[in-house]
């Protein structure tokens, strides 16, 4: 008698009503409408190092060797990947991120409706794509952490797929999507996680476990490849340095007094752009436990709690951190659309879901209008928006400046944390560290690194030297003042070509008519040219 009752529900919840399917389609066409009209938007400062490592990776060098980084490589090539296709520019990132944002929807759609039923998978597709339109949490730009959900998704995807059909290829590419998603960023590991757990749980009985060896040689392949090449161009100890060695320097810097004031002030515009989807997530895990049902409370809560981890390492809680929770979090909403209506309103279980979600859906967009103008907002003034005071608007058109100004055949020198910069100017970096920070923190290699620096500058005698304002990179003022101090020398050997600065939030950086008396103060961009050798 149970088990037919939970038949007869199964059944109730794969059936699929034109309300679904409308909710499903309108969330589509918002997606393709808004990041259709955002192609432009100029690229940030992290996704300004992936575009420089893939456009230098293009021109044969490689990571660990032109630059420095704790990343895993994996979005580099990625990068590289797209720009060897559709050319060198921002709509071609852009693009790809469209194409891999409505991939990784399929591929959710996919996993939900296996795990819990099609009705739930409609509705966990339709809040990721909302709620992956979020301003916030930067998740409309192409930052590693989208890369690393797409490979997650697809790998778990796959594994479902072997389960269902039970033929070993589905294993296999399984293991290399899942292995590639950690190559994409360190976290991804949650997703081999969540894949080993449904394989566990939901294997066959006439599926032996050894068949788990053909995921894991899957698993190990793309990473085997690429310690191999890694070893083959004497890379192998930069890998290990900067990805382990300082990497864990690097997630050992904050406390819990300053992560927990990061989460807080990161998280709070995400949480309020989308609050009715978060509030309903936490009332699906309640719910879960409550009306629970065979292998299915614990699973969503697996989900949830492995997501969230992903978010938690390094205490940094960097905005677009959080786009590591935006499955889980239309999964457990999902959930309770479908699972609640069932029980709290079964005569209106045809409406409660997409009533609910519309509302959800209409609070995500006024808060998006009120503060964001999301549907009439370019690129550049989403740009300038976003980043207030940084200089991503206007970065294409110094490094058009700058690559006017010097050879393509030599490299230029660079004092910033905008590698951007780099990528729209088209040169080579004199030094690997095209990031300030790593000099400026307290940890036990900021005297190796900063001497690394300076000997590659004085070695490679950049034609052109671009500076920005590096006094707050990080707490480490004593070794700031060094590495200011051995500017003041270094420089005598360039003149000041061009200085853009900027007066408030929102204002693009702009050439200063006259260097006469200038000093450097404020927020600037100095071009410097070599005058002797």
């Amino acid at each position: 008698m149970q088990t037919s009752q939970s038949n007869q529900q199964l059944q109730q919840a794969n059936n699929v009503s034109v309300f679904d399917m409308l909710v499903l389609g309108i969330a589509v066409a918002i997606t393709l409408y808004l990041r259709l009209n955002l192609l432009n938007i100029p690229f940030d400062r992290d996704e300004g190092e992936y575009a420089y490592a893939g456009q230098q990776i293009l021109q044969g060098n490689l990571p660990y060797d032109v630059i420095y980084n704790m990343k895993f490589p994996g979005v580099y090539y990625m990068y590289a990947s797209v720009f060897a296709v559709f050319g060198e520019s921002v709509a071609a990132i852009r693009l790809t991120g469209l194409f891999m944002h409505l991939a990784t929807t399929f591929f959710l759609f996919g996993c939900v409706s296996f795990l819990f039923s099609k009705r739930t998978g409609i509705y966990a597709a339709a809040t990721f794509l909302i709620i992956s339109l979020s301003f916030p949490a930067e998740s409309i730009l192409s930052n590693a952490e989208v890369f690393v959900v797409f490979f997650g998704c697809a790998g778990l995807w796959m594994m479902i797929q072997y389960l269902s059909r039970q033929k070993w290829v589905w294993l296999f590419f399984s293991g290399v999507m899942l292995c590639l998603s950690c190559l994409m960023k360190q976290p991804g590991a949650i997703y081999g996680v969540m894949a080993l757990v449904v394989f566990l749980v939901y294997k066959p009985k006439t599926v032996s476990y050894f068949k788990l060896l053909i995921w894991i040689i899957g698993g190990l392949l793309p990473a085997a490849l690429l310690l191999g090449y890694l070893q083959y161009h004497d890379l192998m100890a930069n890998f290990i340095f900067f990805c382990f060695i300082y990497g864990r320097e690097y997630a050992t810097m904050v406390n819990g007094i300053v992560g927990r004031y990061l989460f807080v002030t990161n998280y709070r515009d995400i949480f309020f752009n989308s609050w009715v989807f978060v509030v309903i997530s936490l009332l699906a895990l309640v719910w879960s436990i409550v009306f629970y049902q065979q292998k299915k409370w614990w699973l969503l809560w697996l989900i949830v709690l492995l997501s969230a981890l992903a978010v938690v390492p390094g205490l940094y809680f960097r905005k677009h951190y959080f786009i590591f929770l935006h499955p889980a979090v239309a999964i457990a909403a999902a959930y309770f659309l479908v699972d609640g209506s069932k029980i709290i309103f079964n005569k209106f279980k045809n409406y409660f879901a997409p009533a609910v979600f519309a509302i959800a859906t209409l609070q995500f967009f006024i808060f998006g209008f009120r503060n964001y103008d999301m549907f009439q907002i370019n690129g550049e003034t989403y740009s300038r928006k976003m980043a207030n005071y940084a200089i991503f608007a206007d970065a294409p058109a110094i490094g058009n400046y700058i690559r006017s100004i010097s050879d393509s055949n030599k490299v230029i020198g660079t004092m910033t944390n905008e590698p951007e910069l780099l990528f729209y100017a088209n040169r080579k970096s004199a030094s690997g560290y095209l990031y300030m920070y790593p000099l400026f923190e307290y940890h036990p290699y900021f005297e190796q690194m900063t001497k690394e620096y300076m000997e590659q500058i004085v070695t490679q005698k950049p034609e052109i030297f671009v500076r920005t304002n590096i006094h707050n990179t990080g707490k480490n003022k004593n070794n700031i003042d060094i590495v200011l101090q051995w500017w003041e020398t270094y420089k005598l050997n360039y003149e000041l070509l061009r200085v853009y600065v900027t007066t408030g939030p929102e204002t693009p950086y702009q050439p200063l008519e006259s260097l006469d008396n200038y000093t450097s103060s404020g927020l600037y961009v100095e071009i410097y040219r070599r005058i002797s050798n």
